[in-house]
């Protein structure tokens, strides 16, 4: 069900409250509704529904022959039926019946994400990310660790006391600064 109402009424408020869980701030709607726009024939997104409701989605890309998991949400009230699972093994499926032969999991940010991947038998490897600074003084840049103290203790207090409305207001603007 990949189109701008979809995005916008089922996946981005279970995105934003995955990020609200994880401390981390949001990409904006129209950061999705980009993607969509320039990438319309490779976006995927897949929706679990229950009772009415979506209560997991997958949001991913197909370049050449595979498709590359982007972003994963699920509602926490429905985890222990296992939707995000099941979004999963919907999406691998609908893969492999449409030719594609690489399932790009995408990248391991913490313990929790390796587990899950690796009861799918994913072959775990080296990820390279590649920056573009049109305007940017390169040599200053310098990535920052998600796991370092610092934004531990940032990502912490975001959890705990960053109003959801807030968040959308204010994250994408984080999300450009965190990048300069």
């Amino acid at each position: 069900e990949t189109s701008a109402d979809a995005l916008t009424r089922y996946f981005y408020p279970l995105y934003l409250l995955s990020m609200k869980r994880l401390g981390s701030p949001p990409f904006s709607l129209d950061f999705f509704l980009n993607h969509l726009k320039h990438l319309h024939h490779h976006t995927k997104l897949f929706l679990i529904w229950k009772n009415k409701q979506v209560i997991a989605a997958l949001l991913g890309f197909t370049t050449g022959s595979r498709v590359h998991i982007a972003f994963s949400v699920s509602d926490p009230q429905f985890w222990e039926l296992r939707a995000n699972d099941f979004v999963h093994w919907h999406c691998i499926k609908w893969a492999v019946n449409h030719g594609y032969q690489v399932f790009d999991f995408g990248t391991v940010r913490y313990e929790s994400q390796r587990q899950f991947k690796k009861k799918w038998g994913v072959e775990f490897r080296a990820y390279n990310h590649y920056y573009l600074y049109p305007s940017v003084d390169t040599t200053r840049v310098t990535p920052s660790s998600s796991s370092s103290a610092s934004i531990q203790f940032l990502s912490s207090l975001w959890r705990k006391w960053m109003p959801m409305s807030l968040a959308q207001v204010i994250g994408p603007t984080l999300h450009r600064l965190m990048v300069r």
